[in-house]
């Protein structure tokens, strides 16, 4: 899922919903806008009103609670060339469904 949780306020529903989706060993892969750390689990984006930025000790906790094992969680800027816009602060977060 790219460029979709940074919608959602609050990660454990649907990283919950794609752990009950997923065979064990399937990968979920995906971005969220990130802030600085520290700083609190989620905030509003900078960038709209709509969209909210995560961070990456909150996008972790959700994986684990929901049984995936994060593999990586890294910082990225995603680029918005369609847009003609700066890059965008983000996490991409890369984990493996347990069994």
């Amino acid at each position: 899922m790219a460029s979709v949780l940074m919608y959602f306020p609050r990660l454990e529903e649907n990283i919950q919903g794609c752990h009950s989706t997923l065979h064990p060993g399937g990968m979920l892969i995906f971005t969220t806008d990130r802030h600085a750390e520290p700083g609190p689990d989620v905030a509003p984006s900078p960038r709209s009103p709509l969209m909210y930025t995560h961070s990456r000790g909150y996008v972790r906790r959700c994986l684990d609670q929901a049984g995936f094992t994060p593999l990586a969680i890294e910082e990225i800027d995603e680029r918005l060339a369609w847009k003609d816009l700066a890059p965008v602060p983000a996490l991409l977060a890369v984990s493996v469904r347990g069994g």
